[in-house]
């Protein structure tokens, strides 16, 4: 080999070393630059907290929360960024009133959107008073059923007025969905059907019992009492049940508990 071959060889091996330093030494200071950029500068900190959808729920308490999980300690600076920030750190806030919680990130402005969906009650639950029932010994006192039939428990509703459901069971175990959305949706069709004949207007409760998911009783205070499933013959059976009712005064004699619609339209049967 001679002098001038071996001299231009080792000349390349060193422009290649060289050239895999810089470029080595390049993506590493780029690499370096860009996480500088996206975690430790303000560039992508979150500057502003934007709620919305809160109704009942006080904003300052879901605020509070919200900024809690900012403030958590972690090795990297990453709580407060909106690329790195986690939605799933609040989903958990306030379940007893929010249904779910949504997140939305505005990069120019520098906020975190929290779209709160709150749970819609439509009903009180009031567990029967038995002193033989395990429910005494059983806090069952602020429950209300939303909605989607899911139970939940909340001291913020105690200042409004909803629909009564008295509970009977004997076993003091609460079920965290007490109906479908099919049923669900026929029970809120007779609430509203009720609430606009001014006769029912605020002149009526019910009855359920967890050992009878079929069925639940309507009190008419001062009226009548029916059993009703929960289906979509609802409206049509106590439309029924009240013609019965009032069809003959004879009848009011003989009905001396309640009329059960729960075979409509095949029987009816009275007691």
């Amino acid at each position: 080999m001679s002098r001038s071959f071996k001299t231009n060889y080792l000349r390349k091996q060193r422009q290649r070393y060289w050239k895999r330093f810089l470029l080595f030494f390049f993506f590493l200071t780029s690499g370096g630059f860009l996480i500088y950029f996206v975690i430790f500068s303000n560039v992508f900190q979150i500057n502003n907290i934007k709620i919305i959808g809160l109704k009942r729920v006080p904003e300052n308490v879901v605020r509070a929360e919200i900024e809690s999980t900012l403030n958590e300690f972690k090795v990297l600076p990453i709580n407060k960024n909106l690329i790195f920030y986690n939605a799933n750190q609040i989903k958990n806030i306030f379940l007893a009133d929010i249904n779910n919680i949504y997140i939305t990130k505005n990069f120019f402005t520098k906020t975190l959107n929290v779209h709160v969906v709150e749970k819609q009650p439509i009903a009180q639950l009031v567990f029967a008073n038995d002193n033989n029932s395990a429910f005494g010994e059983v806090d069952h006192s602020d429950l209300y059923l939303d909605d989607t039939g899911r139970i939940f428990k909340s001291e913020l509703l105690r200042q409004e007025k909803f629909i009564k459901i008295i509970i009977n069971q004997s076993q003091n175990s609460v079920p965290k969905n007490l109906w479908d959305q099919e049923k669900i949706n026929n029970f809120i069709r007779l609430i509203n059907y009720l609430n606009q004949q001014p006769k029912y207007q605020n002149n009526f409760y019910f009855e359920y019992s967890l050992n009878t998911p079929s069925a639940v009783m309507a009190y008419i205070n001062n009226y009548f009492k029916v059993y009703l499933t929960l289906n979509d013959q609802i409206i049509n059976a106590f439309d029924t049940a009240d013609k019965f009712y009032i069809a003959d005064t004879q009848k009011k004699n003989l009905i001396s508990n309640y009329i059960d619609m729960r075979y409509y339209p095949e029987k009816l049967y009275y007691k």
